[in-house]
């Protein structure tokens, strides 16, 4: 006679809900350390600033581990996840500014 499956954890509705609010709030404050990062005599608008920042903030997101993300937001980041930064950067530069994150020439103050 077959066994019947073991629980383990909480509720998959509990837990995803858990991994959405905590992907929410990780977006939240990797655009914002983003932004506080960017010189305000940056070349680019705060509006494109912004907007490369939550895009990749976004992608961080989709890329790295719930135990990576705890990580950045207190500031202790490793080697292969700066590399990640690093790559969803360019990727979200690439969309949002032109190729090469080349600026847009309509992206002047």
């Amino acid at each position: 006679m077959p066994r019947p499956p073991v629980q383990t954890g909480l509720p998959t509705a509990v837990t995803d809900k858990f991994k959405s609010e905590f992907r929410k709030g990780f977006v939240e404050g990797a655009t914002e350390q983003c932004v506080a990062k960017v010189p305000k005599t940056s070349l680019l608008s705060e509006e494109t600033v912004l907007q490369v920042c939550t895009c990749t903030a976004e992608k961080m997101a989709d890329r790295i581990s719930v135990e990576d993300m705890s990580a950045i937001l207190s500031g202790n980041i490793s080697e292969n996840v700066k590399e990640q930064i690093k790559q969803s950067t360019t990727d979200c530069l690439k969309e949002t500014v032109g190729l090469d994150g080349k600026r847009a020439a309509s992206d002047s103050k």
